[in-house]
């Protein structure tokens, strides 16, 4: 599985600063901090050891890769928000602010490789995340059927975590030790510098990232422990969701792994979960969680270490046998030392072990956290496609309230040919919605546009046939090859409006039930009466007013006894 590092901010409305290690390795210069007046110099404990800078210029450049690496987040939050157009021109600014400074690359060559970095993080994000949405995680217009916007996942930037630059106050050393010593924890809880250092960024840089990532686990932990309980997987790795995502299933990693748990496709497809148009169960918060403790319960079958699993969690299994196939039996932290596993994945483990440590007892360690109710739901099998945006008001339920307890929802709408799909509801709801699911209207699928392809054709050539662009062509053709007779995709399946109830052929409607009528372009006042055998008089005292009768708008209607 393709994971990443770890966001130290929850969402990219509220994100803190982070570091300019994102793009540079560990062990660039780095400007001394400046000295306060007066004051006497903290002493430095054991653990740490760094030298200060000599280079005036040092100091400027830190900050100027810290200015761009602020607008490169900053653009990256307007593309996933799908304000392209913005975002291309702050992840474009980002890399000019490096490229036209008055420092010479030459002469300092980390700068260089932070600008290199800078630039294919750049392309690689606006690729990556253009492809997802291109490829239809959504693509109406119908704001109601609007794809939930993905959120940038936490363990994207866990390289950002500079453990070098870190110093670590001896009480916190000696507090700690003394607690583990104390507490009863199903796995090894190594203490070393690394984790030390963690603990110490959590409580001082990522105060705040902590306490609302614990708030949030509140939702979710009853869940995980009954799940992780009854795959016989230690309770504490379900910790490994905030380090993941921050516990946020709409979440969308470089490595192109979304969900609480960060699965690929390639995962998602080893452990079960369907990833379709309609639905992507990466984002099934339970299905996820129960593939999530089998992956790990099957990677410590592999290697025989909670640590090392964690790690090939991060980074994949494959690279982690070719390591101990090298240098023998050797721990992860024996890896870590010898550089061979890659940055975030040296930051993983201690990250997660930082955070069990913390979530055992967060008002010990400074942290004051308010968790979240736990999310309790009722499972109501749908058999066709139904907007959500009606669901919820058969159900009267909020929209919102479905959206979140059905994420795995891609384009708003329950699938269609699917007998074993299962709509999240609040408790309480699935009597109302059964006694006025039938009269919902179902959303029909207009089938994909298709090209053949002819002799001498290039992407160019049909781009100009077609009218779409070569890009939007790769992309709902991935992997393809051009040859002649081959058949083209031009055009994604898309949800189609649809007004009418459904119903079989020659089948009337039930008398005096209330339905939902969506308006369609043309349609009037009269139409509407008379396809219902009412009145305009009775349509506008349900409707109190039909002066803007515009597409899309929903009526209320009583069909007559």
């Amino acid at each position: 599985m393709a994971l990443l590092g770890l966001v130290m901010s929850g969402c990219a409305s509220s994100k803190i600063p982070v570091s300019a290690a994102r793009f540079v390795p560990p062990s660039a210069p780095v400007a001394p901090p400046e000295s306060t007046a007066g004051m006497p110099a903290a002493e430095t404990p054991a653990v740490i050891s760094t030298e200060p800078a000599i280079d005036p210029n040092l100091k400027k450049i830190q900050e100027l890769m810290d200015r761009a690496s602020l607008m490169f987040d900053e653009g990256e939050r307007l593309l996933r928000q799908g304000r392209t157009k913005e975002a291309k021109q702050r992840l474009r600014d980002s890399t000019e602010m490096v490229k036209n400074s008055p420092f010479s690359m030459p002469q300092y060559p980390f700068l260089q490789r932070f600008y290199l970095n800078l630039k294919s993080e750049a392309a690689a994000l606006e690729n990556s995340l253009i492809e997802e949405q291109e490829r239809g995680i959504g693509g109406s217009e119908d704001k109601h059927e609007q794809p939930q916007v993905l959120e940038p996942a936490a363990v994207d930037a866990l390289r950002s975590i500079n453990l070098y630059q870190i110093t670590v106050d001896p009480a916190l050393i000696s507090m700690v030790s003394e607690d583990v010593k104390k507490m009863r924890f199903t796995i090894p809880i190594a203490l070393n510098d690394r984790v030390f250092r963690m603990l110490e960024y959590y409580q001082n840089r990522s105060r705040d990232w902590m306490e609302r990532g614990l708030a949030q686990s509140g939702k979710y932990m009853p869940l995980f422990h009954r799940i992780f309980e009854e795959e016989k997987v230690p309770l504490e790795l379900a910790y490994a969701a905030q380090v993941e995502s921050m516990y946020k299933p709409l979440a969308y990693s470089r490595a192109h792994a979304k969900g609480i748990w960060q699965f690929t496709r390639a995962a998602a497809q080893d452990y079960a979960l369907k990833v379709t148009p309609w639905v992507d169960e990466r984002s099934d918060v339970e299905k996820s969680t129960r593939a999530a403790a089998r992956y790990l319960k099957e990677l410590y079958r592999r290697f025989g270490d909670w640590q090392i699993a964690l790690g090939a969690y991060n980074c994949g299994p494959a690279r982690f046998e070719r390591i101990l196939a090298r240098y023998g039996d050797i721990s992860y932290w024996e890896m870590a030392e010898k550089g061979v596993i890659p940055t975030e994945t040296i930051n993983h483990v201690p990250s997660v072990l930082a955070t069990i440590i913390i979530a055992s007892n967060p008002e010990r360690y400074g942290f004051l956290v308010k968790y979240s109710k736990p999310l309790e739901f009722e499972r109501f099998s749908v058999r066709r496609s139904i907007r959500l945006s009606d669901i919820a008001e058969a159900c009267n339920v909020p929209l919102d309230t479905l959206k979140e307890l059905n994420p795995d929802l891609t384009r708003m709408v329950t699938p269609r040919d699917d007998p074993d799909y299962q709509l999240k509801l609040p408790l309480g709801a699935s009597l109302e919605l059964e006694a006025r699911i039938a009269q919902l209207p179902e959303t029909p699928v207009i089938p994909p546009r298709r090209y053949r392809v002819r002799s001498g054709d290039t992407w160019a050539t049909v781009a100009r046939r077609t009218g779409i662009s070569v890009r939007r062509l790769h992309s709902l053709n991935p992997r393809v090859m051009l040859r002649r007779g081959q058949t083209l995709t031009l055009r994604a399946a898309s949800i189609q409006e649809s007004s009418r109830p459904a119903r079989a052929a020659g089948a009337r409607l039930p008398e005096g039930q209330r339905i939902i009528h969506r308006v369609s372009p043309g349609e009037t006042v009269g139409s509407i009466a008379s396809r219902y055998s009412t009145d305009i008089k009775s349509i506008r005292k349900w409707n109190h007013s039909t002066a803007s009768l515009r597409p899309g708008r929903r009526l209320t209607i009583y069909l007559p006894k």
